[in-house]
């Protein structure tokens, strides 16, 4: 058996690992809790249980490591990973690193690339949408062919309940990464406005750090946070979106 390295940094890059796992029989899997940027604690010592839930309820992972000094035949790594995974990742001279799309950033010219270019060269890529992927770095973009039961197994290890709402908004931390810092009031102030009576689920991006106050106006709030993926919500008639995200592509699919 070969071994391996699980990168991630947010839950919805476990639901596609839960895809990629079938293409690697012969590889026993560790599990590195990478840092994004933007993310807070809290939301990385959650997605921790989160993976130790996986290990106590499936064989897909062996243990936790705190580092990537051992040496690894194989390592699934996201696009997107802070500036010191990359030369940890060189240093892994003799792995074979698939990378797998992280988010958005991989349908848009991805800055981490053009960093990092001799990481990213002739190397296999897995994607929700191959044929949307702006880079032309790659050796082969496959397919992340996510199903129903993948979604269902996330559900089980890390259990939730939503419950009746009228409409999703899901949030992006558009203060933190764009400078507007008015961001989390205007969507609140938005929403009072321009609805009447509803139960609104706002669902958080996994970087939004806001902590929203819900005012005590025409309507009812659910807050859920940025662990659960947003392609567990259910799918609505009326979805509201911050920004474009990986989210909008699973609820036109």
């Amino acid at each position: 058996m070969r071994k391996g390295l699980y990168v991630a940094y947010n839950s919805y890059l476990l639901i596609e690992f839960f895809a990629m796992k079938k293409d690697f029989p012969d590889v026993l899997w560790d599990c590195y809790i990478s840092k994004d940027y933007n993310m807070f604690k809290e939301q990385y010592e959650e997605f921790e249980k989160i993976i130790e839930n996986t290990i106590l309820k499936t064989n897909y992972f062996e243990k936790i490591v705190p580092n990537m000094e051992q040496k690894y035949d194989v390592i699934l790594c996201p696009t997107f990973f802070e500036s010191k995974l990359a030369n940890q990742l060189r240093e892994q001279v003799h792995a074979e690193i698939i990378y797998y799309e992280s988010g958005l950033r991989d349908y848009i010219s991805s800055g981490v690339m053009h960093r990092n270019p001799d990481l990213f060269l002739d190397k296999i890529m897995y994607a929700n949408t191959p044929i949307k992927v702006q880079c032309d770095y790659y050796k082969s973009v496959r397919k992340l062919d996510i199903t129903p039961q993948h979604y269902e197994l996330f559900k089980e290890i890390w259990p939730f309940e939503i419950g009746y709402f009228d409409i999703a908004v899901f949030t992006y931390p558009l203060d933190v990464e764009f400078g507007y810092l008015e961001y989390k009031e205007t969507l609140l102030g938005y929403l009072e406005s321009t609805y009447q009576n509803k139960t609104i689920l706002i669902k958080k991006h996994p970087r939004d750090v806001n902590d929203y106050v819900i005012p005590n106006g025409n309507n009812k709030y659910i807050v859920l946070n940025g662990t659960i993926p947003g392609q567990l919500i259910p799918s609505n008639e009326e979805n509201l979106f911050s920004y474009p995200c990986t989210s909008i592509l699973s609820k036109e699919n």
